[in-house]
């Protein structure tokens, strides 16, 4: 699972984002260390339109 850190540990800094096992991320999410961390989707790019000459 990847963690997302809301507090310095001994191997970590704020902000920091790992992937964990799962049990390891559920006891630091419960103890409020860190948060599940969810990768914002870029919006696809728009098509330029494209010009040609006649």
């Amino acid at each position: 699972m990847k963690i997302k850190y809301l507090k310095d540990t001994h191997d970590s800094k704020v902000g920091d984002v790992k992937e964990i096992q799962d049990h390891q991320a559920n006891i630091l999410i419960k103890l409020n260390f860190a948060e599940i961390y969810q990768e914002q989707k870029k919006p696809a790019p728009k098509a330029k339109p494209s010009k040609t000459e006649e």
